[in-house]
């Protein structure tokens, strides 16, 4: 008798269940984009949370600028 939910597509939605809920609390914390003309840019990344989200969406944008300064 087969199943409904097999062991390895239970694992699958699990996955993709997780994948999509780390996405959206990514996003979710990323501070308001910004603009002036037709550059739009994010300040922000003050907090382990902001900072993770922004390091995340670095690979979407063709700049990334990081300045950092040590306590």
């Amino acid at each position: 008798m087969r199943t409904l939910f097999s062991p390895a597509r239970t694992a699958r939605l699990v996955l993709a269940c997780a994948s999509v809920a780390a996405l959206g609390a990514a996003h979710a914390q990323m501070p308001p984009m910004r603009g002036e003309g037709a550059a739009r840019y994010v300040c922000g990344g003050i907090g382990s949370d902001e900072s993770t989200a922004i390091r995340a969406a670095m690979k979407d944008h063709p700049l990334s600028l990081l300045f950092a300064r040590a306590d």
